[in-house]
């Protein structure tokens, strides 16, 4: 019987085996988990997907020459794989924060107003002295 453990950081995250076309749960990291032949006859290795909730799900790949020599591997050899937090970013912290947010979308909205305003008055600007120098020629 052929075994493989992965190590996770954050700890205990699902193992999915991937196959063309599905994913079949295999256990969490920490724990062994079993390995068929059929699953090592796969040209490429073992295919695993790593999931986690709060996190981004990463896929592996164990080759094969991994189980030649032993029955059990310990994955990867040494370290965790790190999986990739999900960062959200949340408006419902209260009241100071929604206040702030519209505060500084009234100064971006003010401050692109005047500058329009200001383009405005230097495009007429440059009509007016275009048409004087029209008008003495």
């Amino acid at each position: 019987m052929m075994r493989i453990v992965f190590y996770t950081s954050p700890p205990g995250a699902s193992i999915f085996l991937a196959t063309p076309g599905r994913e079949t749960w295999a256990g969490h990291s920490g724990d062994w988990i079993v390995v068929t032949p059929s699953q090592l006859t796969a040209r490429y290795g073992l295919v695993y997907t790593i999931r986690a909730p709060g996190y981004f799900p990463i896929m592996q790949r164990v080759p094969r020459f991994s189980f030649e020599h032993t029955d059990t591997v310990r994955y990867p050899d040494k370290g965790a794989i790190e999986l990739t937090p999900v960062i959200r970013i949340s408006l419902h912290r209260g009241p100071r924060t929604v206040a702030l947010v519209g505060t500084v979308v009234i100064g971006v909205l003010a401050v692109f107003l005047s500058w329009r305003r200001v383009q405005m008055a230097v495009r007429s600007a440059r009509a007016l002295s275009s048409s004087d120098r029209h008008d003495r020629t």
